[in-house]
Order: C-alpha cells, then sequence, then structure tokens
C-alpha cells in the first residue's frame, strides 16, 4: 500500500509542475490584462488649455443649491446638497455629431473646478463631461458636503449669516482663465431651490457673481465663481428652550422676597436651590451656545441673569444677618422695596440683551 500511495504521489506532483501558466488574454480594448494603456498612465501630459492667441479660456458657471441640511454655528460650518456647471469651448473637440459625445474629464482640458471652503463631499455623477458638435464641453456635477463657514455671532440668537460656496479654478490664475455666468441652452443659470429641510433659519436673498479666490492677500487670485446665501435665524427654538426657562429660575429666586421674614431657613433654602438650579440648567443647555471667545446676545443675557439670582442669594443671606442683630421690620421694609425691584430688573436686562 506504501508503494501505490508514493506512486501515486509522484503522478499528482509530475502534472502540477508541467500545467503551463495561464496565458493573459487581451480584453476587448485590445490591451494585455492587467496592464495599462499608455493614455491611461498617471503621467500622461496636460492637454493644452484652448486659447488662440494666449487670452483667458472664458468659462462659464453656475451653481444651484438643492438643499441646506443643517448650519452648525457651534462648528462654524453648514451642510448642503449642490449641483454646478461649467461650460467652455475647444475648437479642436469639434465633431461631426450630430449627438454630443460623453467622455472621460482626464480625456480633456478642464479647468479643475473645486470648491475652496469644502470640508468633505460626496459625488453623485461620476467624472465625464459633454463634447457637444461644435467644440463646447459642458461639465455637470452633484455633491452633498460639509463646507466651513466663518459665523459672525455676536447677534445671536437674532442674527444674520451668509452661507457661502466658492468655487475655483484650481491652480489657473485669472489671466488663464476668465469665469463668467453661465447662460444660455448648454447649461443651468445659478440659483436656489424654493424651500429647504433647514429648520432654524429662513433664506432673505442670495447672489451668484464671478469672484477670485486670494489665498494670501496682495497675491494674484485664483480664477473662481461665489454664491451667497443670506439666511436669518428663527430664534424661537432658543426662546421657548433657553430664555423662558431662564426667566423662571430667576423669577424663583425671588420667592424669599414674600417669605415671611422671621422663616430665615426657608428663605436662604429656596435662594440657594434657584442658584444651583440655574448653574444645573446652564450646564446642560452649554451645548446649544456657540463656542466663540467674544460675548454674544445671548451670553450676554446669561450673565445678567445669573448675576440677579445671585444677588437675590445675597440679599437672603443679608437679612438673616439683619435679622438677628437687628429688627425684623427693617427686612420686612427692604423686601416690599425689593419685589417690584426685581421684576423690573428683569425687564431690563431682556431690553438691553435683545432689543438694544
Amino acid at each position: 500500500m506504501k508503494t501505490v500511495f508514493c506512486f501515486v504521489g509522484t503522478l499528482v506532483l509530475i502534472v502540477l509542475f508541467q500545467t503551463p501558466a495561464p496565458a493573459q488574454l487581451p480584453d476587448p480594448s485590445g490591451e494585455i490584462a492587467g496592464q495599462q494603456s499608455a493614455s491611461q498612465l498617471p503621467n500622461t501630459p496636460m492637454h493644452p488649455r484652448p486659447t488662440k492667441w494666449g487670452e483667458p479660456t472664458k468659462v462659464g458657471a453656475a451653481i444651484y443649491v438643492l438643499d441646506v441640511d443643517t448650519v452648525d454655528s457651534a462648528n462654524q460650518s453648514f451642510s448642503a446638497g449642490i449641483y454646478y456647471a461649467a461650460t467652455w469651448r475647444d475648437p479642436s473637440l469639434a465633431h461631426a455629431g450630430p449627438g454630443p459625445k460623453v467622455v472621460p474629464t482626464s480625456a480633456v482640458w478642464t479647468p479643475r473646478l473645486g470648491i475652496v471652503n469644502q470640508q468633505q463631499a460626496w459625488n453623485a455623477l461620476p467624472s465625464f463631461v459633454e463634447v457637444l458638435p461644435d467644440g463646447t464641453v459642458v461639465l455637470r456635477q452633484k455633491t452633498w458636503g460639509w463646507f466651513s463657514q466663518p459665523f459672525d455671532l455676536r447677534e445671536f440668537p437674532l442674527d444674520r449669516q451668509k452661507l457661502t460656496i466658492h468655487m475655483v479654478a484650481a491652480g489657473l490664475f485669472e489671466s488663464e482663465v476668465h469665469m463668467v455666468p453661465a447662460s444660455g441652452p448648454h447649461g443651468r443659470r445659478s440659483g436656489i431651490a424654493e424651500t429647504f429641510s433647514l429648520p432654524d433659519f429662513r433664506v432673505v436673498d442670495w447672489m451668484a457673481e464671478p469672484r477670485g479666490y486670494f489665498p494670501v492677500k496682495g497675491e494674484v487670485g485664483t480664477a473662481g465663481f461665489i454664491l451667497e446665501l443670506t439666511v436669518e435665524r428663527i430664534p424661537n427654538y432658543y426662546f421657548w428652550k433657553l430664555i423662558v426657562p431662564l426667566c423662571l429660575i430667576v423669577a424663583m429666586s425671588w420667592v424669599p422676597r414674600w417669605i415671611d421674614s422671621k422663616e430665615v431657613g426657608t428663605s436662604i433654602g429656596i435662594a440657594a436651590t434657584g442658584f444651583l438650579t440655574l448653574v444645573a440648567y446652564l450646564f446642560a443647555t452649554a451645548v446649544l451656545l456657540p463656542k466663540v471667545p467674544y460675548f454674544t446676545r445671548i451670553d450676554q443675557f446669561i450673565l445678567l441673569s445669573t448675576l440677579l439670582v445671585f444677588f437675590s442669594l445675597v440679599q437672603t443671606v443679608l437679612h438673616s444677618y439683619i435679622a438677628k442683630h437687628s429688627t425684623v421690620a427693617r427686612v420686612e421694609r427692604i423686601n416690599y422695596w425689593s419685589r417690584p425691584l426685581y421684576p423690573i430688573s428683569l425687564l431690563i436686562v431682556l431690553t438691553v440683551s435683545f432689543a438694544l
């Protein structure tokens, strides 16, 4: 039996070592599988810019905002879905037609469009362009992403902000590419959707225009096209979730003004509870506030409200001292004048914070 097994094993090894390797078959494009044609190599020379006398290539640009999902004031960014397009004419690409040819962007010259304030993005369309019979090239792309946006939040939550989408021709100066608003039958004009899924802002205005990008002030700018959305914050959320509860906590600190001056322990307990409640509430709602190094309107309101609650606590402690070393009647007189003073102080705080 051992002799039989050894013989069979020897035959198997001979067959395996003598089996020829599979030949590489050409793919339908005529190239050997696993190899890359010269036209597909990454170091292919760049296609020349379409120009006759060295003048800038005219590129019609358009940006259409499909939706704005979120404006993140704390992180200074917003998320949006946009569609952008560009058209230019390259006479060397003219063909007999009758319809357009669809070719990869790597096969023709393009202005290398990108959005300079884009943080993350997911494109929905492949990297292709349409070439019309007269040599007009049309590039289209739909993308969703996050865009960085510096905000001025001093008026928060009664602020207006500008959301910008700045499309640039990467590496091409304004002397090489001349951006103009797209028009005509080959591309959609810039615009915005009628409604956005944005719960806390309303759109009040928008504009689109060619505008260069200057990474360093005073140097030559990169050709670009910008769309600006002016949005206004709807303060209802902050009114009901932050301002009204905070006013109620402030009002709770006034309760000792109506308690019998002899109930010192009860008054101090209520005043201390009001202050601790305020501190806990501010910690819980801190995530709703933008983290900026300057004072906003809501920051001013929170600080002044905290001072009102603290003053009420201090007054309650002083009343206990006065009642112990003086007369209770004196404490009653102070409470009498304090009862209207605190509501008036809160109205002044609201006016200073949100009206002036």
